[in-house]
């Protein structure tokens, strides 16, 4: 590993209070790791179905949304199976699904998504492995990432972004749907170890 001898030592020190996890040889990880690289890391985001602080617009959301919904429902006049009167209903049940989908069935897509989720710190990059159906892997070279920003709550989990983020009319620097997501680590325990380990790996990879 490259850098300055004070710089390493202090890696390998913060390494040793970091907690890791062994690699499984058949994991993504260790068949994407280069034979020159050194694993410094690697962990899962927080497991299981998890609501967050941000899910809480869901609430007025369900009540407008299948208000309408019911609404739509009853302002359908009856009638024979018309292609008019077909293509109301099967649009008042694609909006019904959408709505199921946005309020109870993304919990468990994205649930399933954070098991099949892995993270890694090497001593050259940092690796994301995702995937509902096939997982991806994207590779951040550390010599000319970004610099990370650190979310962390009080029970010391968090967010590490690895790339440049959005802000509009002066609020806070945030995501938005319609821009391109930055690579992310999400839900975190210990965040703020990961964050100093990869800072400290920044500064000794220069």
């Amino acid at each position: 590993m490259a850098g300055p001898p004070a710089a390493r030592a202090e890696l390998y020190s913060l390494m040793s209070r970091v907690t890791t996890m062994w690699i499984d040889p058949s994991s993504p990880i260790s068949r994407i790791l280069e034979p020159s690289e050194e694993l410094l890391w690697t962990g899962q985001p927080r497991q299981g179905l998890l609501f967050q602080p941000s899910d809480l617009w869901l609430f007025p959301f369900a009540v407008l949304w299948f208000g309408f919904v019911a609404w739509l429902e009853r302002s359908v006049p009856s009638a024979d199976a018309t292609d008019s009167y077909l293509f109301a209903h099967l649009f008042v049940a694609l909006m019904i699904l959408t709505g199921l989908y946005v309020c109870v069935t993304r919990f468990f897509v994205e649930a399933k998504i954070r098991a099949r989720t892995f993270y890694a710190v090497t001593s050259q990059r940092i690796l994301i492995n995702s995937g509902l159906i096939w997982c991806r892997t994207k590779s951040l070279d550390l010599k000319s990432m970004h610099d990370p920003a650190l979310t962390e709550r009080r029970d010391g989990s968090g967010t590490i972004v690895l790339g440049p983020t959005v802000s509009l009319g002066g609020w806070p620097q945030t995501q938005y749907w319609f821009f391109p997501s930055p690579p992310t680590l999400e839900m975190m325990p210990q965040v703020r170890t990961v964050y100093d380990l990869i800072i400290r790996t920044q500064q000794a990879a220069h």
